[in-house]
């Protein structure tokens, strides 16, 4: 919140979270509301044996979020 206030009052509508846990990145995108990419070639990826899945499992996700109460807004296998 106080590093919000350093960046003035930019448009959430502007910003995209990104990250590779539930519990952290997109828990806290969620919260602070903003969209988020959950990547999966990271921490949440490994959890869910999907890290080097091009077409990961959707219903499996799904449920990881819904047991962990963070929804990304979109999901992506990795960066190239």
């Amino acid at each position: 919140e106080r590093l919000w206030h350093l960046l003035g009052t930019p448009d959430k509508s502007r910003i995209l979270a990104i990250g590779d846990s539930l519990t952290t990145d997109i828990f806290g995108a969620n919260t602070f509301g903003v969209d988020s990419l959950l990547v999966l070639s990271g921490l949440e990826g490994y959890a869910m044996h999907m890290q080097d899945n091009p077409f990961p499992n959707g219903e499996k996700i799904e449920m990881t979020c819904a047991a962990k109460h963070a929804y990304p807004t979109y999901v992506a296998s990795g960066f190239q």
